[in-house]
């Protein structure tokens, strides 16, 4: 029986629902073995083809690999098999397009089978601070600020404790009671994405079986990508059982790389309903000065009803009236999680001048536009730091959303955005309003369109 594509979840119906919980940071993401193949590591049949050898046996396919490890075990010793491993996966190199897609979507949980670093090597690559954890005992050192990756496997630090014989897995619930209580714990709270999974071992499947016993139909789904086996007359059946059993619905796919263009676009999307304002003032006229929080009230209120998230760096000034408002909203409306709706990442005073590059840089790109108001030093010059930040969020293609009538570095960026509009299509309508315009209200509305015409 073949499974058409119309009979699962369509590609929209995926990014809408993903994009919707990884914005909220609901999203854990599952990686298997499939993952670490890409960045060159072996498969299982593979990494273990020595021990075959040694073991005077044919035909890696008929054998259950947990079995051949305990074999070669019985035969030549533990320490032998993680020499094996050791030599095969420890030299190798780390560089894998999928995980540097997967780090961009910034997941605060990633739970996996294996046990080499790709992961952790790709997140150091990036500055990501992260912490490993792969026992029991590392489970109470969670770092919520930080990437947590949870190695239900083990670790290749730690080959002895590692899970990959027949005796490992029998004993997994026992020796590593913990760490499946927590996983248990994030399948019931979280939405999880598998990716590189292939549910033929039966740890995972059994912690959602048990979730599923105890929940029934109110237990949430969970996601994966697949790729289509319309040949195979078992495969629509294998599908189905997921989501009946398991409620793990399946985006189907024809080619493997097709799994890049899905993550990319699920980005795309997250990153359109951040928006970074950039501005800074100090001391202003009364009159300038009473502007400046009515604007920061319209534009904080506006955005967040409209359902995107506000990235600030704090500038000068600005955090008092921005942040304020943006909290009096919140709280007003029942929002609690406030680091999810306005993420502040203020400057140090102190800050070296490349530290500084470095950290507008990290702001800017997790943003899709960037609003500039005001722009004012302490010294009634123009803001260093804004031009700067304007000049990030070209060379990364950003939508630039400069709001003239604000004055200083934001009129500046406003006049080369005019002499240069046909580089900036989507602001053709509003460019003239965004100087003129004194009104708050009518300000964050056209931002709002703005906003709203580029998704």
């Amino acid at each position: 029986m073949h499974l058409s594509l119309s009979q699962n979840i369509s590609k929209e119906q995926f990014l809408s629902i993903l994009s919707k919980k990884l914005l909220d940071e609901n999203l854990s993401l599952f990686v298997g073995a499939g993952i670490s193949i890409e960045a060159g590591y072996p498969a299982w049949q593979n990494l273990l083809a020595p021990c075959l050898k040694q073991l005077k046996l044919s035909n890696i396919k008929d054998i259950d690999l947990f079995k051949l490890a305990q074999y070669y075990v019985n035969e030549f010793g533990a320490p032998a098999l993680s020499d094996v491993i050791s030599e095969n996966i420890d030299r190798l190199e780390y560089k894998s397009e999928i995980i540097e897609i997967l780090i961009e979507s910034k997941f605060k949980q990633i739970w996996t089978t294996n046990f080499d670093k790709v992961i952790e090597k790709n997140l150091e690559k990036r500055h990501i601070r992260s912490k490993t954890i792969h026992s029991n005992y590392d489970l109470t050192h969670i770092n919520d600020n930080i990437v947590n990756v949870f190695k239900l496997n083990g670790d290749i630090s730690d080959l002895q404790n590692i899970v990959i014989t027949q005796d490992d897995i029998e004993g997994h619930e026992k020796t590593r009671e913990l760490m499946i209580t927590f996983l248990k714990k994030a399948l019931v709270s979280d939405t999880f994405l598998f990716l590189g999974y292939s549910f033929t071992d039966s740890l995972v499947l059994n912690c959602i079986k048990k979730i599923h016993d105890c929940l029934g139909n109110s237990m949430g789904y969970h996601y994966t990508i697949i790729k289509n086996e319309p040949d195979n007359p078992y495969f629509f059946y294998f599908i189905k059982d997921l989501e009946q059993r398991y409620h793990i619905k399946t985006l189907l796919i024809d080619e493997y790389s097709d799994i890049h263009t899905i993550l990319r676009e699920l980005n795309r999307r997250v990153t359109l309903k951040k928006v970074f304002i950039s501005g800074s003032f100090d001391v202003l006229p009364e009159e300038e000065n009473r502007f400046a929080d009515r604007l920061c009230k319209e534009l904080s209120n506006k955005i967040l009803s409209s359902g995107y998230r506000i990235i600030t760096g704090m500038g000068r000034k600005i955090e008092n009236y921005l942040a304020g408002h943006a909290m009096q909203y919140m709280l007003t409306n029942n929002i609690f999680n406030i680091e999810r709706y306005l993420i502040m990442r203020p400057f140090q005073e102190l800050m070296p001048s490349e530290h500084k590059f470095r950290h507008r840089n990290m702001l800017i790109e997790d943003s899709s536009s960037v609003i500039f108001i005001f722009g004012k030093s302490v010294d009634l010059k123009y803001s260093i730091g804004v031009k700067e930040e304007f000049e990030i969020a070209k060379s990364k293609k950003k939508v630039i959303i400069p709001i003239g009538s604000t004055g200083y570095q934001s009129e500046i960026i406003w006049q080369e955005v005019k002499d240069n509009i046909t580089l900036y299509p989507y602001l053709e309508r509003y460019i003239d309003q965004l100087k003129t315009n004194k009104d708050p209200e009518i300000i964050a509305e056209i931002i709002i369109d703005i906003l709203q015409n580029i998704d």
